[in-house]
């Protein structure tokens, strides 16, 4: 886990809601303050989509950033900035499996549960805060570290400055 401060809010927030710099990450929950807090679970519905709607969605049980970030935008575009946001990013199955090859990484796909973004907004601060979950104790922190590196890699391909 490591702790990323943006250093250019303006752009970074361009990327999470103009751009689909993170359309591809899931999103487990989202919520923004301003006159008061709302919040958004990320969970899927699949009786309220079509059969052809649900082809597409794949194997999930979340949405996606570009289905909730039109939504969570107009939640907080305006003259003031909202007073704090969260958004918790999760990757889906197929990308953690992509992961897990590009960094040979394949004998912990059984044991991990999940890889995380989280983006937190408040004090006129912006951070992303990489997260492993493992279903399985384990002192062995090289997925950790992997997943740290790769944050890294997202950040400097969409060319977003940090710290």
């Amino acid at each position: 886990m490591q702790a990323l401060q943006i250093l250019d809010i303006k752009q970074g927030a361009s990327h999470l809601f103009t751009q689909s710099s993170f359309d591809y990450f899931l999103v487990k929950e989202a919520s923004v303050t301003t006159f008061s807090t709302i919040t958004i679970d990320g969970h899927l519905y699949t009786d309220y989509f079509s059969d052809d709607e649900l082809e597409t969605l794949k194997d999930t049980q979340y949405s996606s950033w570009q289905m909730i970030r039109p939504i969570f935008y107009s939640l907080i575009k305006g003259k003031k900035l909202p007073r704090d946001f969260s958004l918790i990013f999760s990757l889906s199955k197929d990308n953690i499996q992509n992961f897990l090859k590009q960094y040979q990484l394949e004998q912990f796909e059984d044991a991990l549960e999940g890889l995380y973004l989280n983006f937190k907004y408040k004090d006129q601060k912006l951070q992303v805060i990489s997260g492993v979950s493992l279903n399985v104790f384990t002192m062995d922190k090289t997925v950790e570290r992997a997943w740290d590196d790769m944050t890294k890699k997202i950040l400097k391909h969409h060319k977003i400055a940090f710290e």
